[in-house]
């Protein structure tokens, strides 16, 4: 997801002394000037992920006039976000009890 290097073995690879200087894999090359992942994903810096997950959030809602409850509306998750959490081993829509006070 992220603009780093996922191919250290192709990167070592492509090195032909251990002094000489660090290479990108081919891989990370066609990421970085795709600026997609293998999956087909945008790929991100750390930051414009953050930022991007960032998005995902819960609304608190109330009718004017009305005397029912608030409701609580949570945004629908992206692919690139439902991605994001399976990589972290998260799930957001797991993380909130029914009773959630905002």
């Amino acid at each position: 997801m992220l603009f780093q290097d996922d191919d250290r073995e192709g990167a070592k690879a492509r090195r032909t002394s251990p002094v000489q200087p660090a290479q990108t894999s081919t891989a990370a090359q066609r990421k970085s000037a795709r600026k997609t992942t293998a999956e087909g994903l945008p790929a991100y810096s750390l930051s414009t992920l953050l930022e991007d997950l960032s998005t995902l959030v819960l609304n608190k809602v109330h009718l004017p006039g009305s005397s029912a409850q608030d409701l609580i509306v949570a945004t629908e998750v992206t692919p690139l976000q439902d991605r994001a959490f399976e990589l972290l081993k998260v799930q957001p829509d797991k993380m909130f009890s029914v009773d959630l006070q905002i």
